[in-house]
């Protein structure tokens, strides 16, 4: 799901602090919404469909950061819980932002010519990966 906001700018730094708050507030609804699709079986004990799962925020802000529509968009990823015998997606939803199932909106640019892509999340192999404390999160 995507959340644009009703004034086309390009970047995050763009909008007034009233459209930020609008944007971030439709997000929370937006969440919301899609936890009861998504999650409301994997939250019986709770009652909250939010405990159900989790959800990727992602807003590509600049080209540098893969964007390739020059309007600032949010993506909302609903992250369901995998059984312990199935291996999730995890870090590999980035490479579908990146990708052609990200490029909401490109179909547009090939009308006339779409920008080149060139941001690209760094990989980061999970024994790579360096464990942080609560104060650096």
């Amino acid at each position: 799901m995507l959340v644009i906001p009703f004034r086309p700018v390009q970047r995050l730094t763009d909008l007034t602090l009233d459209e930020v708050a609008s944007v971030f507030t439709t997000v929370q609804k937006v969440q919301r919404m899609l936890a009861n699709v998504y999650f409301a079986n994997d939250s019986i004990q709770s009652q909250n469909p939010l405990d159900g799962g989790s959800f990727n925020i992602a807003i590509q802000d600049g080209k540098d950061a893969g964007q390739t529509v020059p309007h600032m968009h949010c993506h909302i990823i609903p992250r369901t819980r995998v059984n312990e015998n199935e291996i999730g997606e995890g870090d590999g939803i980035y490479d579908r932002l990146q990708g052609e199932e990200g490029n909401v909106g490109g179909g547009l640019w090939d009308l006339k010519s779409r920008p080149e892509h060139v941001g690209k999340f760094p990989v980061i192999e999970d024994e790579d990966r360096r464990v942080r404390s609560k104060e650096e999160m």
